[in-house]
């Protein structure tokens, strides 16, 4: 793309405005107060945001039950655009004095379109916030593809050059504009259980708007916020959290009849529940995790939903328990920076650095390659992340095949009223991502051993 195009931005990067700003609050009130003073600590430790914007705001007695949410949004909104704002500010003279009050002040006229003079530090600084577009495109003509996305993302710089490697400029934008809208309530109807029709009279008549999922068969969408403890369903545990890309990664394993199922990467078994949940009779899984309290967290699960689920902790690295060995199937949802998810951990952008983001895709070939080694000759392997870095995904797999010549990636079918094959690509890869499904961004890849004749 020429560096020359025009124009460099367009308005749908922005964050959005309501027709009207807000000036009921004025700068004195307590709502700016908390959350400047958040702010300090968030910006401390970005990459724990969720974590202390929760407890911060719990914790503040001076906030009514309609305050938080409030403070919440903009905390969370200057999480996801910190470098944007920076950028904005510093086009117009601001040279970093008091970062947590000035920032908040940006963000509230980029935003919520408050008027500059409205706000308590030079309107000069604002100017750019007041009037983005202008304040952007003279910088924006003579910055590179991944300067842009890096900048008006607000993301760091190794994610938007990886996020480039096989996308556009537009392209990656929008899976990073789709990731700063607030994720959707999910849930994954326990199909043992009960089924989504049921779920869904019974959410409608306690007056809960709600829809079937697109993706998954056992997937419920619930507009809004909503009072999970509050329903019946949830406390019958007919229902769990779960996004629908998780749920479609799950029935990427397919097991059949007294097959051996192996979760090597479990934490708290959300996908281990969503298989045992739809497996044929006899299926047995056994969840692995080098973490036993989130082994712990999935066995809490398991038992909320009915069911007993078979746990193991394991070390990083060296021998595997003996009864992985001859797996009919293996789920590896491996560690990864979790870049599909960012529009429900805002701080995890923030939590990796450069070194330690390009030094996963090793890693991911090392867990790979340890659990192949597990499964039995005629069984299937299934190798996912929540990532939307190619180096983690088709990448990895493309390595490890080109070192097992005797492997081959294969194109999975969907089970009856499911729609995912619409996300697989020209290698048979699933790859749901924010913006072109309005799911958690997830990679799959269904690997076997090549059959002989």
């Amino acid at each position: 793309m020429s560096l020359m195009s025009s124009p460099r931005i367009t308005p749908a990067w922005l964050p959005q405005r309501p027709p009207e700003p807000d000036v009921r609050a004025g700068p004195g009130h307590v709502r700016h107060k908390a959350g400047v003073a958040l702010l300090t600590r968030v910006l401390a430790r970005p990459d724990l945001a969720e974590q202390r914007i929760g407890a911060g705001l719990r914790a503040d007695r001076r906030l009514g039950s309609k305050d938080r949410p409030w403070v919440a949004d903009a905390l969370y909104g200057i999480v996801r655009r910190w470098r944007l704002i920076e950028t904005l500010l510093t086009q117009c003279g601001w040279q970093g004095e008091r970062p947590p009050e000035v920032l908040w002040w940006g963000w509230m006229v980029l935003a919520r379109g408050l008027p500059a003079e409205h706000c308590p530090v030079p309107k000069s600084w604002l100017s750019g916030c007041a009037k983005p577009l202008e304040a952007l495109e003279p910088w924006a003509r003579g910055a590179s593809d991944a300067a842009t996305l890096a900048t008006v993302g607000s993301v760091p710089d190794w994610l938007a050059e990886g996020l480039l490697e096989d996308r556009d400029l537009p392209t990656a934008m929008a899976e990073l504009v789709a990731q700063d809208r607030r994720a959707p309530v999910v849930l994954r109807v326990a199909a043992h259980r009960t089924d989504r029709a049921a779920v869904l009279r019974e959410l409608d008549a306690a007056g809960i708007e709600a829809t079937p999922g697109r993706w998954s068969p056992h997937a419920v969408r619930i507009a809004g916020r909503v009072h999970l403890q509050g329903l019946a369903c949830w406390r019958a545990g007919h229902v769990a959290l779960q996004d629908e890309a998780s749920q479609v990664v799950a029935s990427l394993v397919a097991p059949q009849r007294d097959h051996r199922v192996v979760d090597a990467c479990a934490g708290a078994g959300g996908k281990a529940l969503a298989l045992a949940a739809t497996a044929p009779p006899g299926v047995r899984i056994l969840a692995l995790d080098v973490r036993e309290g989130a082994l712990a967290e999935a066995r809490r699960r398991a038992r909320r939903e009915g069911r007993r689920l078979e746990t193991q902790p394991i070390s990083p690295t060296g021998p595997l328990p003996r009864r992985c060995l001859g797996a009919d199937r293996v789920l590896i949802d491996a560690p990864c920076t979790g870049s599909g998810t960012l529009r429900r951990h805002a701080g995890l952008r923030w939590r990796w650095t450069a070194a330690q983001a390009q030094g996963l895709p090793d890693r991911q070939a090392e867990i790979l390659g340890r659990f192949a080694a597990t499964l039995g000759p005629a069984g299937r392997l299934v190798y996912a992340t929540c990532s939307l870095w190619r180096a983690e995904n088709q990448g990895v797999v493309d390595r490890f095949l080109a070192a097992h010549t005797d492997w081959e990636q294969i194109r999975p079918a969907p089970p009856e009223s499911s729609h995912w094959d619409q996300a697989l690509d020209a290698k048979g890869a699933l790859e749901l991502t924010p913006a072109r499904h309005d799911t958690d961004g997830f990679f799959g890849a269904v690997l076997r051993r090549r059959r002989t004749v």
